[in-house]
């Protein structure tokens, strides 16, 4: 088998992998334990009130709710009432005791009475938006103690707070009658934030080299302010134990892992900081790396050829990716679920985690030894050109190994079998 360092392809493995992703941002105590749902809500009056908030309101997990709503949507990827009445009663449905098709369908932007994930996605922030807003009195943007249990008897009960101005989608009669799927986005937001900063020339967009300027700043604000949290001397670099903290973190392990990969090949000086020039080093390389992002995004998505990427043809790649990770979705649980009690844990999606992170690890090494010409250990920028052109020939080689019916792109059925290969690649499937 070739080896390959497929960025472009992952997005699949991802993609599978989404539903499986633990929730490392909740901090509660009870955080492995699965949040119930609908189908197995409590009846009896005296009963627990199950946790419903979770993945649904706090936290929101898009990449679990979207695997629930691609399985209850069947082929064409969008609901309709019958299909969400169906689902209600699904083991693991993305319907729950508290949604209502009225509710939902305030969100159906083109008025089809057919629910797609971006209207469905819209419909569970617009719930996470109107639930903090009334049961999060500390506005900490959580729901814990006595919060929480209060959220969870009302959406039990089915009492939630009134559908906001920006809910009332339908016939357009006023300003509050404005589909949520058209207000500002938070991308949208700090695009206005960034113009705002960066636009020097103030024509209003964002040209090549103030973009550049912005990657600059922002590649050594960010690095600094992770060296920062964790530099108990206050000199500006991590020694070993201040490391060693680090790599006790769940969270910041991984930037550290990341962050010694980049200082490795783009701190040429080795004083373990980032100087301007090696910044720019870095924007070069990323702007490398998109540029062959774009070429693959083309390949993928450009359906009728017009050398451009519409909104359809990118919701239809996704719905595409979805099917594909729902059809995996058993298969991946395996993967991760060492102890077979059938759930994956915390634990056992960290090591999965960790996993494809040494065997990416060895693939970086073993790229690095086939393109490192000086033999001095890291790439400079002629070494990491080349290294560009192999990983753009090698993806092209992936694909075509996997086109089995040769028509030049990938059914369904074949980037299946390419993420599997991904995922023996990269240590996400354990050896048999």
């Amino acid at each position: 088998m070739t080896k390959t360092f497929p960025f472009i392809v992952l997005v699949a493995l991802f993609a599978v992998l989404g539903g499986l992703t633990p929730t490392w941002a909740a901090d509660d105590a009870d955080a492995d334990k699965p949040g119930k749902t609908a189908a197995n809500a409590a009846d009896a009056k005296d009963a627990p009130i199950p946790d419903l908030a979770r993945e649904t309101v706090d936290p929101y997990v898009p990449g679990k709710e979207r695997a629930r709503f691609m399985a209850a949507a069947g082929v064409d990827s969008e609901l309709d009432e019958k299909e969400f009445e169906a689902n209600a009663e699904a083991k693991d449905p993305f319907v729950r005791v508290f949604d209502k098709w009225s509710l939902l369908t305030r969100f159906d932007k083109n008025r089809d009475k057919k629910i797609d994930w971006f209207e469905a996605d819209a419909y569970r922030r617009d719930l996470r938006k109107r639930m903090l807003g009334v049961y999060d009195k500390n506005v900490d943007t959580r729901l814990k103690g006595p919060e929480r249990e209060a959220a969870n008897k009302a959406l039990a009960t089915g009492k939630l707070p009134k559908p906001t101005p920006l809910a009332q989608a339908g016939n357009n009669n006023g300003p509050n009658n404005v589909n949520p799927n058209d207000r500002p986005r938070r991308g949208s937001e700090r695009r206005a934030e960034f113009i705002k900063r960066w636009d020097k020339d103030g024509d209003g967009e964002l040209s090549r080299e103030e973009r550049r300027e912005m990657g600059v700043t922002m590649i050594q604000e960010g690095r600094n302010r992770q060296v920062a949290k964790w530099d108990d001397n206050n000199d500006g670099i991590l020694d070993e134990n201040e490391r060693a903290r680090v790599m006790d973190d769940r969270r910041d392990k991984w930037w550290l892992m990341l962050d010694d990969i980049g200082m490795k090949h783009f701190d040429a000086d080795g004083d373990q900081k980032l100087s301007e020039q090696e910044s720019r080093d870095i924007v070069a390389f990323g702007e490398q790396l998109e540029s062959l992002g774009k070429k693959w995004e083309k390949r993928f998505l450009d359906e009728d050829g017009d050398g451009e990427i519409s909104t359809q043809e990118r919701r239809t790649f996704e719905s595409r990716m979805q099917m594909v990770g729902i059809s995996m979705l058993p298969e991946a649980i395996k993967w991760a679920d060492t102890d077979g009690d059938g759930v994956p844990s915390r634990q056992e999606l960290e090591a999965v985690a960790l996993r494809a992170a040494e065997a990416g690890k060895r693939e970086l090494d073993t790229w690095v030894k086939r393109y490192d010409n000086n033999g001095d250990g890291r790439l400079d920028s002629k070494e990491r050109a080349a290294l560009v052109n192999g990983i753009d020939e090698d993806v092209a080689a992936r694909v075509k190994r996997n086109d089995k019916d040769g028509d030049g792109k990938l059914s369904n059925g074949e980037i299946r079998t390419m993420v599997i290969e991904l995922a023996e690649q990269f240590g996400v499937k354990p050896k048999e």
